[in-house]
């Protein structure tokens, strides 16, 4: 797996060309891209971790909801990741997902493209996409901005590049109001999240001993799966093609 992520702060283009933005080239945001993927040699371990923040509106100051993650993944092609209560470990042939808000353990095959090492391919349909694409450079790095072609659910994005081409924050912009009943009135919103990277770490550096495995969740016998004692009052759910 590698580092790819998942819109936009609400500004004119008379905006961006007082404010240091200009145009930029799809080729040279896949150039950025595929640099940030390539920080990380093959059969490397490497982690980072996550903090998500969610905006009821596009130009909220202060989030409504803020949540962590973190994900490693050892050079041995095993993966460990933590996200809103839910772990996911992988390994060459078995992936496990633990909810812990719905008490199941959902086993499945091996996702190959949670360890496959990313193309430009991979980027085709992001980088078609835009129909505006901007820039700008300061002292953090460089940040771009991408406008989507309307009638889509996000009007922009945001994806921001330290100096030394790892990816810090990604911002998601909604194009359309959403209705909310979670207040006591309801109401129309229109959000945005944010996801903030950090403490990027790669080879000796990462912390492999934090990692949870397979077996830390169940016992793996020939074609049968037993729960771990600690997991015992979970439901688990095989969906394995060769077990269907």
């Amino acid at each position: 797996m590698k580092l790819t992520l998942y819109i936009f702060v609400l500004l004119s283009f008379e905006a961006f060309s007082q404010n240091g933005w200009e145009s930029a080239s799809l080729d040279e945001f896949s150039t950025a891209i595929l640099n940030a993927e390539s920080r990380i040699g093959e059969n490397e371990s490497f982690s980072y971790e996550a903090e998500y923040n969610f905006y009821e509106e596009l130009t909220s100051e202060q989030p409504e909801m803020t949540l962590s993650a973190s994900l490693i993944c050892s050079k041995s092609n095993e993966i460990y990741m933590s996200q809103f209560g839910r772990l996911m470990v992988q390994d060459q042939s078995l992936n496990v997902v633990c909810d812990t808000a719905t008490k199941m353990v959902i086993i499945s095959e091996s996702k190959e493209e949670y360890l496959k090492r990313k193309s430009s391919s991979d980027y085709e349909i992001l980088l078609k996409g835009p129909s505006t694409l901007k820039k700008k450079k300061d002292g953090t790095g460089v940040k771009y901005y991408l406008e989507f072609p309307k009638g889509g659910q996000y009007m922009a994005a945001e994806l921001w590049f330290g100096n030394s081409g790892q990816v810090n924050k990604y911002i998601l912009y909604t194009a359309e109001e959403i209705f909310d009943d979670s207040k006591v009135e309801d109401r129309y919103i229109r959000p945005r999240m944010e996801i903030n990277y950090s403490k990027y770490r790669s080879g000796t550096q990462v912390q492999i001993d934090e990692m949870l495995h397979i077996d830390d969740f169940v016992i793996v016998n020939k074609e049968n799966v037993l729960l771990q004692p600690a997991y015992s009052t979970y439901q688990l759910i095989d969906l394995r093609t060769s077990n269907n």
